[in-house]
């Protein structure tokens, strides 16, 4: 593709699998290349919530060798969402679309 985001028309003869078979008539037709579009935030579902077991206060402290919170973390941005969790978005419908002709036929009378 040349131009992305961007529908080209074409048209093209018809022509058979080996070298010899030219055919009259032409097929027009258009194709083209679209940008995947960014999912949205606000359309990610919220995760499933797992019930964790209530841990002693004893279990609670850190030990030697434990790592701290960090809170550096606070200043990231936020992360991307989900795509497990994020339907794509309405407004720009998608898909892959795939067309195999096998065999067309005229008839001339």
């Amino acid at each position: 593709m040349n131009t992305k985001n961007k529908m080209v028309r074409r048209s093209d003869p018809l022509v058979g699998f080996e070298a010899g078979d030219k055919m009259d008539g032409k097929i027009h037709w258009s194709v083209g290349y679209f940008d995947k579009v960014p999912l949205k935030k606000e359309f990610e579902r919220a995760p499933e919530v797992i019930p964790t077991p209530t841990k002693t206060a004893p279990a609670m402290e850190m030990r030697p060798g434990d790592k701290g919170p960090n809170p550096a973390l606070k200043d990231l941005p936020p992360p991307p969402p989900d795509v497990q969790r994020t339907p794509p978005d309405p407004d720009y419908p998608s898909g892959i679309l795939s067309v195999v002709i096998h065999q067309v036929r005229c008839g001339l009378t």
